[in-house]
Parts: structure tokens; sequence; C-alpha cells
């Protein structure tokens, strides 16, 4: 492959993280704002469907992100391998050399892990704050 081809790849796998990032913030926006707006007493069934829908989707934008990061770290490390003679292209090698993406994803998985706990928690409790809203 060319270079310019291994960075447009690079370039469409960062929109792919974007849109997957966007997506977990939009969802947990939804859930908050529909924890906020219901006002009467939600059921056991209710409840637990939910979760579970909760539950899955971030289990599956999860796995998403991290074969989009698995993906991307392939590609950069392609980008950091490749061989050009000389040119404007090494700058930009130099600078894929240089990015640190592993440290980036340090507390990805600890992000999912925390949102899972408290949007489970927060669901499990609505009924309490329904009520604190009522008094």
């Amino acid at each position: 492959m060319e270079l310019y081809e291994l960075l447009d790849l690079a370039s469409s796998g960062y929109d792919r993280i974007d849109v997957l990032w966007n997506f977990f913030i939009w969802i947990h926006m939804a859930v908050i704002g529909a924890m906020i707006i219901v006002t009467r007493y939600v059921n056991f069934v209710e409840r637990a469907i939910a979760i579970t829908t909760y539950l899955a989707f971030i289990y599956m934008n999860y796995v998403g992100l991290a074969d989009a990061y698995a993906y991307q770290m392939s590609l950069l490390e392609e980008i950091a391998n490749y061989e050009l003679a000389s040119g404007p292209g090494e700058l930009v090698i130099d600078h894929v050399r240089q990015s640190n993406l592993e440290g980036r994803l340090e507390y990805f998985d600890y992000i999912h892990m925390a949102a899972a706990i408290l949007v489970t928690l927060a669901l499990s409790c609505i009924n309490w704050v329904g009520d604190l809203k009522e008094e």
C-alpha cells in the first residue's frame, strides 16, 4: 500500500472512533434526561428492560470501540514502519511515530465500567428520585 492510502484509512478510522464516542455520549444524555423527566413509578419489569438494554448497548459500544482502536493501532504501526526515501511524507511518518495512542487508551476500560455501574445504579433507584421529586 502507498502512504496516502494508509493515511486515508487512518483518517477514516478516527471518524469511526469519533462516531462511537458520540453515540456513547448521546445515549448517556438520553438516559439521564429520561430519568429526570419520569415522574411516575417505574415497575420492576420496566427497570429490568431498561437495565438489560443499557448493558447490551454498553457492551456493544465497548467491543466496537476496542476493535476500532485495535484497527487504528495497527494502521498507525504500519505507517510508522513505512519506508519512505525522503520528502514531505517523512514529517507525517515522524509525527505518527511520536503519537501515543496507547497512552490515551489507559482509562478506556474504566470509563465504560464506571458508566455501566453508575447508570445501572441510577436506573435501579429511579423510584427514589421520583419520590423525592413529588415531595
